[in-house]
């Protein structure tokens, strides 16, 4: 997981007014157990003005993060030794 916050930090870096990559970096940043920096992502994908159906999502996630699954993934990998 941690390959894919540093490939979707890079796309950030390459196109940083697109919402989607910003909306999917915040998503890979809670999953590693990085939710304050998720949720500066979701904010920053929000003002950058998705579609419709995007920005409703986005406003759940910056409400209540990620579904519980997901969550739960991360913390489990977090608590394994080496994890996280």
């Amino acid at each position: 997981m941690e390959e894919a916050v540093k490939q979707l930090e890079r796309a950030v870096e390459l196109k940083p007014e697109d919402p989607t990559i910003n909306d999917h970096l915040g998503d890979a940043y809670w999953q590693v157990g990085r939710m304050l920096e998720a949720r500066f992502q979701w904010s920053h994908a929000r003002d950058l003005k998705p579609e419709p159906e995007d920005l409703v999502k986005i406003e759940a996630k910056l409400k209540s993060g990620l579904p519980d699954d997901t969550a739960s993934a991360a913390e489990a990998e977090h608590k394994k030794p080496g994890g996280g």
